[in-house]
């Protein structure tokens, strides 16, 4: 990479997050009176960004091995290649509230990194060193119904929870904890939000970029056959839904009618304009439409 980060611009970094960490704590009182509900356990952070897996990162750290899904450009806008390649990055461990201070810094510092001449990769590459950089897993749940038709669990984000993107839909899923791989944390999630033990997960993650937090989303594919849905406080009205899988490819495309229809069924109130939470639209977009697309009928 060309881009180096220098004395001047890391303090100028340092000077917008201080400020960006106090506003946060002051606002933390009230927060807690609209009953958002604040946890400040310990998380798994990136402490760099991801590398090709061949890379030896630091053979005494704690890194984390994946296979990433990605679309390659092929020149042509009706052929999509995907590629699976196997990455590493090396992990590290913050607390929530420190991570969750620094984000009203995010988007002040990306733009002074690329008005100092980064180019968005670099951005990312140099990101988890000035930031506590959080990451977390999201799910795309599949079950067949009566009809074999392939249904996806969606929620609607409660205005409980504390992230950045309330009242948008999402899949079961959250951060990651110190030494627990991705897998694990979406297993764990998924039985934490949901009641639902994944029976079988599909290999590989695509990823999302928050466009106004750094925190990375990975995101896979699994299946069950479990009908029943617990409810939990991080989903709208409580509950998560099962949607047709046509319905959130839809979605995606910005038809949400029939989305909303499946809230609409068990009695949510949702306003037809939801949009689907920026950090997961692309990675559900590529795996849904490309790398996992649903068989016909269950194996």
């Amino acid at each position: 990479m060309g881009f180096q980060l220098t004395y001047d611009i890391v303090e100028a970094c340092n000077a917008i997050k201080d400020a960006a960490i106090r506003a946060a704590k002051a606002r933390r009182a009230e927060e807690i009176a609209r009953d958002v509900k604040l946890f400040d356990g310990t998380m798994a952070t990136m402490k760099g960004w991801l590398h090709p897996a061949e890379t030896v990162i630091d053979n005494d750290s704690d890194n984390e091995l994946f296979t990433l899904w990605k679309a390659v450009n092929t020149g042509n806008q009706n052929v999509v290649r995907c590629d699976a390649d196997p990455m590493i990055f090396e992990r590290g461990t913050t607390t929530y509230f420190t991570a969750r201070d620094t984000w009203e810094a995010f988007v002040p510092i990306r733009n002074l990194i690329m008005e100092s001449g980064a180019s968005e990769e670099e951005f990312y590459h140099v990101g988890p060193v000035l930031f506590p950089w959080t990451f977390g897993v999201l799910t795309l749940l599949r079950r067949y119904d009566t009809d074999m038709a392939p249904h996806i669990l969606v929620g609607i984000r409660s205005k409980q929870l504390a992230g950045r993107h309330v009242g948008t839909v999402s899949f079961p899923g959250g951060l990651v904890h110190p030494k627990e791989s991705i897998e694990h944390a979406a297993r764990r999630q998924m039985r934490e939000e949901c009641g639902i033990e994944i029976e079988t997960m599909e290999n590989g993650f695509a990823i999302g970029l928050h466009p106004n937090a750094p925190s990375t989303t990975f995101m896979c594919v699994a299946n069950t056959t479990s009908h029943e849905v617990s409810d939990s406080f991080e989903w709208k009205g409580g509950q998560a839904v099962w949607a047709s899988e046509e319905s959130v490819i839809q979605a995606l495309d910005g038809n949400n009618s029939a989305m909303v229809g499946a809230f609409r069924k068990v009695g949510l109130d949702v306003n037809e304009g939801v949009a689907i939470a920026p950090d997961a639209a692309e990675p559900a977009r590529l795996l849904l439409n490309h790398i996992y697309p649903a068989p016909a009928c269950p194996l």
